[in-house]
């Protein structure tokens, strides 16, 4: 006589040591792990969102980690904005190994047509860097990436926080938009970074006689 079975209450509880798990539990598995990943909080300002912690995203974190201090120290990474910023490192990390693909195997390939004959095409990783580099592209300005973007992005910091006092939080080391200069005085204020862009302007020289 053979064991009797467990109800299916204590069976569940046991669980089913002896089935292997389908593809849409495994799945639904991983979509739960991300879940958890995605809903903890940062224990502090730059922090990088713990699912980047994982070590399939090492790549993005390296970028975030070597990124997010300067953005953080000069208010440009508020909490609320660690997603956005997590797809531009994303994006980032995806080019650069996109490059590193491209310079190792070259940018075509030979592939064989259906009559034998061989053709030279475009390697997948050349459409995908440059899909890349056309989303960090989009994003990048978001946090002032560029030198044009950071520049136009600390006058509109200045203009923010001479309206709205306290805007911007104070942090150690930090250095906080000018909040005593109206917008267009921005660009004269001699130590501030807009201020140096502006002395490198000078007159044309004249014209000959």
């Amino acid at each position: 006589m053979g064991r009797r079975p467990d109800n299916p209450d204590v069976q569940a509880a046991k669980g089913f040591p002896g089935r292997r798990k389908s593809k849409v539990e495994k799945r639904m598995e991983e979509l739960a792990k991300v879940a958890h990943l995605l809903a903890a909080a940062p224990t502090s300002d730059g922090d990088a969102p713990a699912l980047l912690t994982t070590p399939e995203f090492a790549p993005t974190l390296a970028i975030w980690k070597r990124l997010a201090p300067e953005l953080v120290r000069t208010n440009r990474l508020p909490s609320e904005s660690r997603d956005f910023f997590a797809a531009l490192c994303v994006y980032t990390a995806a080019y650069w190994s996109y490059a590193q693909d491209i310079a190792l195997n070259g940018e075509f390939q030979r592939v064989k047509r259906t009559n034998g004959s061989w053709e030279e095409k475009c390697r997948p990783s050349v459409s995908l860097r440059d899909a890349a580099f056309d989303n960090m592209l989009k994003l990048a300005p978001k946090f002032g990436m560029t030198p044009l973007d950071m520049y136009a992005l600390y006058k509109d910091q200045a203009s923010a926080a001479h309206s709205n006092p306290g805007l911007f939080p104070a942090r150690d080391g930090a250095s906080p938009p000018p909040a005593a200069a109206e917008p267009d005085e921005t660009l004269a204020v001699p130590g501030g970074l807009l201020g140096a862009a502006a002395r490198l302007r000078s007159e044309p020289p004249a014209g000959r006689a």
